[in-house]
């Protein structure tokens, strides 16, 4: 669908070297030296890392759902839109791999406006986004799942050793956090248990059902 009255952000809560990601612009690339590793482009968990100290507190979750990045005036500029305000489906940015808004359309004042490193402004968005991730099974794959509830609902800075800290598994630093992970994914997970039962379920006799569907 192209029209809806609400956004939705993907969070990519995979494993660090798991994850797919796009190479920054061909000339950015020739911007760099021969040797450097810096190819990857900006994308939403490089932009939380880097978030402003005011923000310190906010979770990973909350920054993907209650903050528009909104980049600041520059020689690049976003191609015309059609009457209907919606871009072209063509259009793609090189340099990011996730929304910038080169508009402000959701904000009144500037207390809810912070600026960070790259030219891009944080605005506080009126109607948070939908936000997706991974959903890693909590019994067939604990570690993941409670690494992707650390991820998501725990504020950190350095993605490989603030998860974990001083802890030898994320079941266990996700036990010291219980209580500030329930009160930050209240609003994003409350009907979890019930969704994943019928996905649970959904999964479960599939093939049964399968075979109740004529071949052609």
């Amino acid at each position: 669908m192209r029209r809806s009255t609400r956004d939705f952000q993907f969070i990519n809560t995979s494993n660090p070297d798991e994850r797919a990601f796009l190479l920054k612009s061909l000339d950015k690339l020739k911007e760099l030296p021969d040797n450097s590793p810096d190819i990857e482009s900006d994308n939403l968990i490089k932009r939380y890392q880097r978030r402003p100290k005011q923000l310190e507190s906010v979770c990973l979750a909350d920054f993907a759902a209650c903050f528009n990045c909104v980049r600041e005036k520059a020689s690049n500029k976003v191609p015309c839109t059609s009457s209907n305000d919606f871009l072209p489906e063509t259009y793609s940015d090189d340099n990011n791999d996730d929304d910038i808004y080169d508009t402000i359309d959701n904000t009144s004042t500037n207390k809810n406006e912070c600026n960070m490193r790259g030219g891009i402004k944080l605005v506080k968005r009126c109607k948070p986004k939908i936000i997706r991730s991974i959903r890693f099974h909590k019994d067939r794959d604990p570690e993941n799942y409670y690494r992707e509830q650390l991820m998501l609902y725990t504020p950190w800075r350095k993605e490989s050793t603030d998860l974990l800290a001083e802890c030898e598994t994320y079941a266990e630093r996700f036990e010291q956090l219980n209580h500030i992970i329930h009160c930050n994914s209240q609003q994003y997970e409350c009907h979890n248990k019930i969704l994943q039962e019928a996905i649970d379920d959904f999964n479960s006799d599939y093939c049964d059902r399968l075979d109740n569907v004529a071949p052609n």
